[in-house]
C-alpha cells in the first residue's frame, strides 16, 4: 500500500534508456517498448545534458504516457552516470538498459514475461541483431533455451565464446545492491558484468535476436577509435581478470585461460592503438607486457583469435609493432 492508501502498481520490469542528442532514433527507441503489452512496466528516460531535441521529446512522451515513463534531466556526465540514476529510480523487479539509438523486437516482453514471472533466473540473456542499414533488419527467433551457472558465464567469457554486453540482458534488479557503473569510462560493460555474474546463481540464454542494435549511427561510442576508448577498455579488461582470480580458483577454472583472454584482449588494443594517431603511454605498457608473457599452448589458445595474435607476431619480427 502506498502512503495515499491506495495499492502501489507491482512493476516487473524496470526498462532503463540513457538519452544523448539522439533526436533521429529516440522515437523508434522508445516506441519499440510502447507497441508491447505496458501493464507491468516502467520506462525510465535520462536525458544526459543533450543539446538537440532529444530532452524535449522525452518530455512529450511522459506527459502523455505519465503513468509508465519517468523522465529526468541531469548535466552531461556520461552513459554511466545516466544507467546510475535510472538505476536509483527503478522499482522493477528486473532491469534492462536499452540505448537510445537501438530498439527491441516487438515481441520482447512477450516472450520474456513468462521467464520472469518465474522469478528463476537472475540473468535473462539473448542475442542482437545487426542492423547495417537503418530500418532494415531481419532478427532471428530461434527460442532454445539452455540454462548456465556462474561458473558456465564466467569460463564462456575467458574463452571468449561470450560477450560482456549489458544491453543484451536482463537483470534481477537486487544484483545491482553496492554495484554501479563506473563514471566516465567507456567499456563499462566489461568492467561490471562480471560483478552481476558473480551474484547471480542461474543465467538463461536464449538463442534468440531480441536486441536491434544499430550499426548506422556514425557517432556511436564504439565506433570511436581513441586513446580514452582504448585506455579505457584496457582498464575494464584488467578491472575483470583481477576480479574473477578468486572465483576462478575455487571453480577450478584453469587460471591460463584468464592470462589468455588478457593477451588476446591487449593486443586488440595495441593493434587499434597503432592505427591511432594520438600519443599514449600504454602502447609501450602493452607492449611489454605481451614481451614478457609470450609463451603460448596453441592448442588451448584456439578459443581465441589466432590470426590476430600471429599479425602481432609477424609485425613484431618485423619491428613494426
Amino acid at each position: 500500500m502506498g502512503l495515499d492508501g491506495k495499492e502501489q502498481k507491482h512493476i516487473l520490469i524496470s526498462i532503463i534508456i540513457p538519452v544523448y542528442n539522439v533526436e533521429k532514433y529516440l522515437k523508434r527507441c522508445v516506441d519499440s517498448i510502447l507497441i508491447q503489452d505496458k501493464n507491468d512496466i516502467e520506462i525510465i528516460l535520462v536525458d544526459d545534458g543533450a543539446t538537440d531535441k532529444s530532452g524535449e521529446i522525452c518530455d512529450v512522451y511522459k506527459e502523455e504516457y505519465f503513468s509508465i515513463i519517468k523522465v529526468i534531466h541531469k548535466a552531461n556526465e556520461g552513459l554511466s552516470s545516466a544507467r546510475n540514476v535510472g538505476l536509483e529510480l527503478a522499482k522493477g523487479e528486473y532491469v534492462f538498459f536499452l540505448d537510445s539509438d537501438d530498439c527491441v523486437h516487438a515481441r520482447f516482453l512477450e516472450f520474456n514475461r513468462k521467464r520472469m514471472h518465474s522469478r528463476k533466473y537472475d540473468i535473462i540473456e539473448f542475442k542482437c541483431c545487426c542492423e547495417y542499414e537503418y530500418n532494415v533488419y531481419y532478427p532471428a527467433l530461434k527460442e532454445t533455451e539452455t540454462e548456465f551457472t556462474t561458473k558456465n558465464c564466467i569460463e564462456n567469457i575467458i574463452k571468449a565464446k561470450m560477450g560482456n554486453e549489458i544491453c543484451l540482458r536482463i537483470y534481477k534488479r537486487k544484483l545491482f545492491e553496492n554495484i554501479r557503473f563506473p563514471l566516465g569510462r567507456n567499456y563499462e560493460d566489461i568492467a561490471i558484468y562480471f560483478k552481476l555474474l558473480l551474484k547471480s546463481a542461474t543465467i538463461l540464454h536464449i538463442d534468440s535476436e531480441y536486441y536491434i542494435y544499430n550499426l548506422t549511427n556514425k557517432n556511436s561510442i564504439t565506433k570511436s577509435i581513441s586513446t580514452k576508448n582504448l585506455t579505457d577498455m584496457y582498464l575494464s579488461i584488467t578491472e575483470l581478470c583481477e576480479g574473477i582470480m578468486s572465483f576462478c580458483a575455487k571453480s577450478q577454472i584453469n587460471p591460463l585461460y584468464i592470462e589468455y583472454y588478457k593477451r588476446h584482449s591487449y593486443i586488440y588494443i595495441y593493434l587499434k592503438l597503432l592505427d591511432c594517431k594520438e600519443e599514449c603511454g600504454l602502447k609501450s605498457e602493452i607492449k611489454q607486457y605481451l614481451a614478457t608473457h609470450n609463451k603460448y599452448n596453441i592448442i588451448r589458445y584456439r578459443h581465441y583469435d589466432i590470426k590476430r595474435w600471429g599479425y602481432y607476431q609477424i609485425l613484431h619480427l618485423f619491428g613494426k609493432a
